[in-house]
């Protein structure tokens, strides 16, 4: 699957100036793990999403001081995680070079990425423009649309092979199902004559899609009284 086909679009995004209490608003509002910010002719700048919201003042976690740190590496990252834990606009505090892929990126790729740098959601980027986003969320409902799919397909399989069944003169007198799973048909059922067994065989794996056949019909003469 490619990257456009699973990304939730359009993207709700926001400018760098934006409020932070804004922003918060907007994450609440549309229940999306993430922002892209973007400048005023739509292009990604940064992101701002729920992990930079962990370290505030409002919440009472600011970052103690490390004296010790800056004499060693200088003020910067102090001042950076200063900026934001008490910024009032989201370019204060979003995240820097965020990761991103293009809408034809294989979705695994995506995985990868999300997976390695530790983040909720990433953004699907067309020269430099927004185009979506993707998210666990997003993963999810792809996931449910496969199992959708694959339950319409295996239905449609198993309407065929009865109907097919049901066509044929030497079918008369079994009492026949199958169960459609993953390109296996399962037989189950009643025959009258072992060459059932075969002529079931034959016709079903003519069937489009048919991998692997399991057998667990039972010939009538076999059955205990």
């Amino acid at each position: 699957m490619k990257a456009s086909e699973v990304m939730r679009s359009p993207a709700v995004s926001v400018a760098p100036d934006c409020r932070v209490i804004d922003a918060v608003r907007l994450l609440m509002e549309t229940n999306r793990r993430g922002l892209p910010v973007v400048d005023s002719s739509g292009i990604l700048v940064r992101i701002v999403s729920e992990g930079d919201f962990l370290r505030r003042v409002e919440l009472g976690t600011v970052p103690t001081d490390r004296p010790w740190f800056d004499a060693f590496f200088g003020a910067g990252e102090s001042a950076t995680a200063f900026a934001r834990a008490y910024g009032r606009s989201v370019d204060e505090i979003m995240t820097q070079d965020p990761v991103c892929v293009a809408p034809d990126a294989d979705l695994t790729e995506a995985i990868a990425l999300m997976e390695s740098r530790h983040v909720a959601q990433i953004p699907v980027v067309f020269e430099g423009a927004v185009l979506g986003m993707i998210s666990k969320t997003e993963l999810l409902a792809a996931v449910e649309r496969k199992f959708d799919q694959s339950d319409h397909a295996g239905q449609d399989v198993r309407d065929n092979i009865l109907a097919a069944i049901r066509k044929e003169s030497w079918a008369a007198g079994a009492i026949v199902d199958v169960v459609v799973t993953s390109g296996e048909i399962q037989m189950w059922g009643v025959i009258v004559d072992h060459n059932q067994r075969k002529a079931l065989k034959a016709l079903i794996e003519n069937v489009a899609g048919v991998e692997r056949i399991a057998d667990h019909l039972k010939l009538r003469d076999e059955l205990p009284l």
